[in-house]
Parts: structure tokens; sequence; C-alpha cells
């Protein structure tokens, strides 16, 4: 110190790191709770430890360490490959003061730093897991709650293909599934009475409405479906004898039961394999498909005529007919229309002969 140009006496002053220190168990205390929680305070020159951990005391931090962490946080490797979640912060003057340039630098684990969110990560994880089960679990057990009655209508619609007698169950309390089976049971009852129908219509165009017997379209469809065989068919063209005196005498009424009665005993009389069908009026047609010799086929025919000739006793009446018939054997190369028109030939030469008789045309 100076008085006007003389010195007067010495001012000294001494630097003392018990602020520091201070500061050091300032922040050790506030962060006690916090685990393995470091704090060091580097020096601007050198980058010297000046506060920190005693084996970091008074030693050099290699310049890497630093590097880039003059703000924020980052995540680096040092001794023994360890890996620390470090933060920094740079010491500042006051007004025109700039200060020491010190770094005061935070380190802790990163396995330590990070527990809590790999706690919530492994937790998220975990309870994802049991929700996806349970989700399954759920999704199961609707599954099987829809699928059983399901089930039990599908089986049911299979058995009916083989057994009509089988229905659609009743299914109550899933709304949509007691919907669908009541419409897959109106919808299976509406197709069997149109089966039913269509059956019974079919029946009605194939065969005569009075007799029972196919009619001409039944003879078609017969015919059509027929295999040719090795040996030939065998025509029999029948007309009754008598017939128009019985519709003249009782009227057509009685008509109708005498040819019912005949369709009958034509019925009862097909001994071999074949049809007897109504062409109209008074015309019947036998079709065998057995290999049966002339002889035969004359005694076939010829019985055929003594039955039809028996009395036949409607409402109390005692009525008589006879039969004529023509017979036409079809060859291997003749035509359907052919062999039947052959076999009306021989029932007109039957009822020339004087009726009641059987014919053959060759």
């Amino acid at each position: 110190m100076f008085t006007n140009g003389k010195m007067t006496g010495v001012l000294a002053t001494h630097l003392s790191f018990e602020w520091a220190k201070e500061i050091e168990q300032s922040f050790q205390s506030s962060t006690a709770q916090i685990k393995d929680v470091e704090f060091l305070i580097v020096s601007k020159q050198n980058r010297t430890v000046l506060l920190g951990p005693k084996q970091w005391r008074g030693k050099n931090l290699p310049s890497d360490w630093l590097a880039g962490n003059q703000k924020g946080y980052r995540i680096s490797n040092w001794e023994n490959d360890q890996e620390y979640l470090i933060g920094v912060a740079e010491s500042k003057g006051y007004k025109n003061y700039n200060g020491l340039g010190w770094t005061v630098l935070v380190r802790q684990p990163s396995q330590i730093a990070f527990s809590d969110a790999s706690t919530l990560r492994n937790y998220i994880l975990i309870a994802g897991l049991i929700a996806s089960l349970l989700t399954a679990i759920i999704g199961w057990f609707v599954a099987r709650l829809l699928t059983r009655p399901l089930k039990k209508i599908t089986l049911a619609a299979e058995a009916m293909q083989h057994d009509r007698s089988k229905s659609i169950p009743a299914h109550t309390g899933i709304r949509e599934i007691e919907v669908l089976s009541v419409a897959l049971r109106e919808l299976t009852t509406k197709l069997t009475h149109t089966e039913q129908e269509r059956t019974t219509y079919e029946s009605l165009a194939l065969h005569d409405a009075l007799t029972g017997l196919p009619n001409r379209n039944g003879l078609s469809e017969y015919l059509d479906g027929l295999s040719r065989k090795t040996h030939d068919q065998i025509y029999l063209y029948l007309d009754l004898d008598g017939f128009k005196a019985v519709n003249d005498q009782y009227g057509h009424a009685m008509g109708d039961l005498l040819l019912i009665e005949v369709a009958d005993r034509l019925q009862k009389s097909l001994r071999y394999e074949g049809l007897v069908a109504r062409l109209g009026g008074d015309e019947f047609l036998i079709i065998l498909n057995e290999p049966i010799t002339t002889e035969e086929i004359d005694r076939y025919g010829k019985d055929i005529i003594h039955t039809l000739s028996y009395p036949y006793l409607l409402n109390q009446q005692t009525i008589l007919i006879g039969a004529s018939i023509g017979v036409a054997i079809r060859s291997a190369e003749e035509s359907i229309e052919q062999v039947i028109h052959r076999a009306d030939i021989a029932l007109y030469d039957s009822k020339h002969q004087g009726k009641g008789c059987l014919t053959f045309h060759y």
C-alpha cells in the first residue's frame, strides 16, 4: 500500500478451499438418498480434479471425458469400461469477474440411474404379456361360446342330409345365433315343403292321375333312362275290348273305376322286369326287359288277356270286358317310335282277328 508515493504497508490474502468443501458437503447431504452419486470439481487448467472421490483428487481427467459435456448430460464409459450417466455445469463469474472456470461434474452408474425406467419397462412388458394372455383366454371362451351352438347347427344340417326327420336345434342366449337358428329352421321347413311339392308335381306330370301308372311323359323318362342291354326289349300294346259299351251303359264314372281296376290287375300280373304305362283312354303299354322266348311272351300275353277278362264287381254291378294285344320285339337298330308303331299294327291285327287274342309283328 502506498501513501504520497511511499509504501506504508502490505496487504496479503490466502486462498482457502473450505468454501468448496462446504459446497461439496452440501451437495452430498442433499443427494444422500440418491444411490452412488459422485461429484467432481475440475479445474479449467489441465482438467485437474480439485474435489471429488479420493481416487480422482489431483488427477487430470482425459480430454475426451469432458469433450462435449460443457452443457447438459450424456452417457459415457469411464474406468473399467463402466457406463455412467454424467451431468456437467461450468462455473461462472460475477459481473466483470469471469471466475475461475471450474467445472462441476456429477456422475451415477447408468444401471442405477435408469433402474426406475428399466423397472417400468419390465412392468409394462409383463403387464402387456399378462393382458395378452388374459385377452387370449377371454377370446377363447367367447369363441367357444359362439362356436358351440354354431357347431350344433352345422352337425344338425349335415344330419338332415341323411335323415329328413332331423331339424335345426333352437338356441337361446346369444341374440344373433338365436335369429340364425330360427331363420335356418324356417328355411329348411320351406325347402322341405318345396321339395315335397316338387316331388308331387313331378309325380303328377309323370303319372296318370286316374290309375297312378306312368303316363306318356313317365314312359318317355323311363325309356330315356333305360340302358340298352344285350337282349331285345319286348313291347306289348294292349287295348280293352268292350270298354266303350261300359261307358255308354254305366257312364264315365263307372268307366274310370274299371280303368283303375284294370291298372291294378296289370301291375300285379307283371312277372318280369319292366314297366306298365297308360297311353290314354283304354290303351296300355307293357315293356319287358328280360330275355324271354317267343313262347314265354305268348303265354304271358294270353295270361294277361285271361286276367283282364275275369268279371269286375263295381258298385254292385258285374262288368265283363276283354283285351287284345299286339307284340313287337325291338331290334338293336330300331328306334322306340318304330317298335311302338309295329306293336300298334299288331294290335290292329288282333282286333280284326276277332279280338281277345295276341298277335306278333315281325
